[in-house]
């Protein structure tokens, strides 16, 4: 957690990753929720949305926004560092993880 408790990193033991040092859990690093503007959005983060035939209306609904991302997981291929992170919003959804969110 950071000092002002905005900043969160998980380890996840489901995704191990080898270093030469060890062995060491895979990180999602996940800042507080924010409200979500539609009007701030960048031309960069639309990009991200590039294969949604109906992105512009699912923006339109959006509420809040939330940053995660991986963290000591270079190790892992891109298939599973996607999957780590799909994991972990399925993970926040379904209500197992009693955090802020």
């Amino acid at each position: 957690m950071s000092p002002d408790d905005s900043l969160s990193s998980f380890a996840v033991e489901a995704y191990k990753v080898v270093y030469q040092e060890g062995e060491l859990p895979a990180q999602v690093m996940m800042a507080d929720v924010t409200p979500f503007e539609q009007e701030m959005i960048t031309d960069l983060e639309r990009t991200q949305f590039w294969t949604m035939r109906d992105a512009e209306d699912v923006l339109q609904t959006c509420r809040y926004k939330l940053l995660i991302s991986d963290f000591m997981a270079a190790g892992l291929g891109y298939k599973s560092r996607s999957a780590l992170l799909a994991d972990w919003l399925d993970f926040k959804k379904a209500g197992l993880f009693r955090g802020s969110l």
